[in-house]
């Protein structure tokens, strides 16, 4: 634990511990004229979360509908709109990694950093799309016709 000093003149005590443990990871707690000092618990930390917004587009630069984007490493997924647009919330971090698939197209994935706007082009996978067997099923009832036929 480091040493910290600070001047203040005619403040209130909560202000004062406000200023002295801000950088600290401790809190404090008064009750009865007595104060506590204690370590934060995690619920009390907070988090840095970002929020992104972007467009994701082909080589031509046409919007591409339903893109799904991924932060690595969690369960925070978004699809793209019908412009190609999408925002995502509660990013861990700047060094959060976002993952864009769509069938047909290479994924590419994309370090944060301190982006908040994304501009996305994704290369079409020709090779994938060789790959790529389409089955299709149908049903046809059959009719009969019954006709009276010359003797």
């Amino acid at each position: 634990m480091e040493k910290v000093s600070i001047h203040v003149n005619k403040q209130t005590l909560d202000k004062i511990l406000d200023k002295v443990l801000q950088s600290t990871g401790l809190t404090y707690k008064i009750t009865n004229r007595q104060v506590t000092v204690s370590k934060k618990s995690q619920a009390v930390v907070q988090k840095t979360s970002l929020k992104v917004t972007g467009h994701v587009s082909d080589e031509k630069g046409e919007p591409l509908i339903g893109v799904n984007i991924q932060e690595e490493g969690t369960n925070n997924v978004v699809v793209t709109d019908m412009n190609g647009n999408f925002s995502m919330y509660n990013i861990s971090g700047p060094s959060s990694v976002l993952k864009f698939t769509y069938i047909g197209f290479i994924p590419l994935r994309v370090v944060v950093g301190k982006q908040t706007n994304l501009s996305v082009k994704l290369e079409s996978d020709v090779k994938g799309l060789e790959e790529v067997v389409v089955v299709g099923y149908g049903s046809q009832k059959e009719r009969a016709s019954l006709e009276l036929l010359p003797l």
